[in-house]
């Protein structure tokens, strides 16, 4: 028996941490929680090139406010350097050290790096038998905040620090059943925001602190006594001033610090500091009240206290405990569940049916709106600058001028029927009310005839040159709707051709249906938009230049799919396009 109350309590705890150690699986590992890229300085380096890498997120501008929007997926900000000679290890420079020059005012701009580093250095060796629990020890015992880690033979593996290790405490279970009322420091140093920043450095030094609360005390008579925080300066921040080599001196808290800040309530969960601090890049934030008073902070090292050994052996008995009784239960209603989800995902599929219906409709709507607001302005304005024009009596114009704005008004008007075709072609062909009426056309006649409309439309800006595998064939189709496939594809072949270029437009043959088949020398599509190129509305990327309504090709489409037919495009930027029509026919010869 154990009489001696010491003995008892170092041997309960050396059987707890073996306990721990058989619990392993709940924490991050050690490789987690190693930075293996940490910023390398050589000896004889100038501080004040150690303090700009510093303050700097890498590939980003040094940040005055640290309230300002960070990438995401950028490095977090370095808050230590570690100093080398040769590949070895000989020193390491921190925010804090930085902040320790500051407050006692000492002029380090000539200084080197090895004459402000600290050393000797803490270090951990990495070893298999190595985890976690051993690095946080080290951290407690010595009260430091970061851990260079080297292998067997002392070359530098990375770097441990609150904030990797915070990282990697992510998905940890541990974190969503404490709350920051358990680890949180209620003892804040704090100070009204007309404070020097200088003062402030002082007063990190004085406490040993990272960080200072700025704040205000309340606004009603009733409530003089609580304070309010509006901002706070860090270590970090004063890293960034003076790489910016501002006067400390001179320079109010209230002028940069960060601001609004972010804060927790003392009974949210650990694992909502996590993640604010995660996503927002941040190594700190306030507690308050629900009136928003301050009643403490919470930091990155305050979430390692979650690892103390009695308190996390008692929790992670209890998470055990909790996941085997939750497991029992899921395991008796899942298969009531499986039945109840097979249900409610039909029902959501033709939720989304009817909503994805629903939405492409109030799409084409608001196109429509958009369209009628803007393109048919457009017109409706030039026709009525010219009208204007040929009615001022004391202006004389000339015939030509006259002719010119007459021409002006003709061109606004065809621009406008066209749009409006457009518009209730596809609104029939969407709505599905569209009814074929085939006749008896001539098909090689047709073509021709569309041919020679089209080159006088365009003033012969692209030669069309039209061949055909018969000389003279008769089919039922309905010709209106033939017509607007084949003008819309020629249209847009001359359209995105360079001058002086030919359009090939073929008619073949087959046992039982019609090719037409339509080739330019045009720009091309890229590949990345030929799926989504017969949409209504939609133009490819690279035709914003080119006047158009994207409306066209879906009307030829759904006039193809009308007949049922089929419409194929071959298309590669720079190489023009190619555009197939296949449509099932009755030939008379």
């Amino acid at each position: 028996m154990l009489d001696n109350p010491n003995i008892s309590n170092l041997f309960s705890r050396n059987l707890l941490i073996m306990q721990l150690e058989s619990l392993s699986a709940y924490l991050p590992s050690l490789d987690t929680t190693i930075d293996p890229n940490p910023i390398l300085i050589a000896r004889g380096t100038p501080l004040l090139q150690v303090i700009a890498l510093m303050s700097q997120v890498p590939n980003q501008q040094c940040l005055l406010s640290p309230s300002s929007e960070f990438d995401p997926t950028l490095p977090e900000p370095t808050s230590a350097v570690l100093v080398v000679e040769r590949s070895r290890l000989i020193g390491i420079f921190t925010e804090h050290d930085l902040v320790k020059l500051t407050a006692a005012q000492t002029n380090w701009r000539g200084l080197l790096i090895e004459e402000v580093m600290s050393q000797p250095v803490m270090t951990l060796t990495q070893t298999p038998e190595q985890s976690l629990l051993t690095a946080l020890s080290i951290f407690r015992e010595y009260h430091i905040r970061h851990l260079p880690v080297l292998d067997e033979q002392g070359n530098i593996l990375g770097l441990i620090s609150s904030g990797s290790i915070r990282k990697a405490l992510q998905p940890l279970n541990l974190l969503k059943w404490k709350q920051i009322k358990d680890v949180m420091s209620y003892e804040v140093v704090s100070a009204p925001a007309s404070s020097t920043v200088l003062e402030l450095t002082q007063q990190m030094i004085q406490y040993q602190i990272s960080s200072v609360v700025l704040t205000q005390t309340g606004l009603e008579p009733a409530d003089p006594a609580h304070l309010y925080p509006v901002g706070m300066i860090t270590e970090r921040d004063i890293v960034q001033y003076q790489a910016l080599e501002l006067d400390l001196t001179e320079l109010t808290a209230e002028s940069v610090m960060s601001t609004p800040l972010f804060s927790v309530h003392p009974s949210d969960p650990l694992l909502t500091a996590q993640q604010l601090m995660q996503q927002h890049r941040i190594r700190r934030l306030v507690v308050t009240g629900r009136q928003g008073e301050l009643k403490g902070i919470v930091t990155q090292g305050n979430l390692l206290r979650v690892f103390d050994p009695l308190e996390m052996y008692e929790l992670l008995e209890f998470l055990h405990q909790t996941v085997e009784r939750r497991t029992n239960e899921l395991s008796q209603t899942n298969q009531k569940l499986q039945a109840e989800i097979i249900e409610r995902e039909l029902i959501a599929t033709q939720l989304r049916e009817t909503l994805a219906k629903e939405q492409e409709l109030n799409q084409f709507r608001a196109y429509i709106a958009a369209m009628a607001s803007h393109d048919l302005r457009l017109p409706l304005t030039n026709i009525s600058l010219a009208a204007q024009l040929l009615q001022q009596k004391d202006l004389t114009l000339s015939p030509s001028k006259q002719e010119e704005y007459l021409d002006r008004i003709r061109s606004s008007v065809k621009q406008m029927n066209q749009l409006l075709n457009d518009i209730l072609a596809i609104s029939e062909l969407e709505s599905g009310q569209m009814t074929l009426q085939p006749t008896t056309v001539e098909l090689v006649q047709l073509c021709q005839e569309i041919m020679a409309e089209l080159q006088l439309a365009t003033q012969s800006k692209c030669a069309i040159q039209f061949s055909s595998s018969i000389p003279a064939y008769a089919t039922e189709v309905d010709e209106k709707v033939l017509r607007q496939v084949l003008v819309n594809l020629l249209s847009n072949a001359i359209k995105y051709s360079p001058a002086n270029t030919t359009v090939t437009f073929e008619l073949l043959v087959a046992a039982d249906h019609l090719i037409f088949r339509i080739q330019d020398q045009g720009i091309g599509i890229p590949a990345a938009d030929h799926q989504k190129l017969f949409k209504p509305f939609f133009r490819a990327s690279n035709v914003s230049h080119f006047e158009g309504t994207g409306l066209g090709l879906a009307i030829v489409k759904h006039c193809v799919e009308a007949c049922q037919g089929a419409i194929e495009l071959s298309s590669h930027v720079g190489s023009g396009s190619m555009v197939t029509v296949r449509l099932p026919i009755s030939l008379n010869k």
